[in-house]
């Protein structure tokens, strides 16, 4: 776990699309003190990945906006990029493919989904993002492995499509 992941997991369960916090209840949800250049640099806050702490607002979908250091309170909201679309309310999950974007809401998953998906990521030494698409992907392959042994099974002749057509057509989709 990393020092923001409870900050990560605080702000995945917010529906609401902005959410303004203090830097005390940052430091509360974190369970430690932000560093002193938080408090004093803009430039901590920024949206940037380069970042480690900033990944953990920026992997679920969100960015800051309105600092104010006087008052010592940031907002973090929900971020729509272009290319993702727009989730009809709270956080969301996300995964870029090439073709489409994709978002889930974490709301929507369960909580050993998630878990499941958490475990995978530190099997794997992945991202959550990349740990959702191997185990989408792995649901894929068990799937259309199921259908090959179906077909398989199945007399010559006994359907109109053969095998080699669906395995070039579930290719040719990709």
């Amino acid at each position: 776990m990393t020092r923001y992941e409870p900050l990560t997991r605080y702000l995945s369960a917010q529906r609401d699309a902005e959410v303004l916090m203090s830097f005390k209840e940052i430091e509360t949800v974190l369970g430690r003190s932000l560093p002193p250049s938080a408090r004093k640099h803009q430039a901590w806050w920024a949206n940037s990945a380069s970042h480690s702490y900033a990944d953990s607002w920026l992997r679920i979908g969100r960015r800051t906006e309105r600092l104010d250091l006087a008052k010592q309170q940031i907002t973090f909201v929900q971020a729509v990029p272009r290319a993702f679309g727009v989730s009809e309310e709270g956080p969301a999950f996300r995964h870029a493919s090439v073709r489409t974007g994709l978002i889930i809401k974490a709301g929507a998953l369960y909580g050993a989904t998630w878990r499941l998906i958490e475990e995978r990521a530190a099997k794997d030494g992945v991202s959550i993002d990349e740990a959702a698409a191997a185990l989408l992907n792995d649901i894929h392959l068990e799937q259309r492995q199921r259908l090959i042994d179906e077909i398989s099974a199945r007399p010559k002749g006994s359907m109109g499509t053969s095998s080699v057509e669906l395995i070039r057509e579930d290719r040719d989709e990709r």
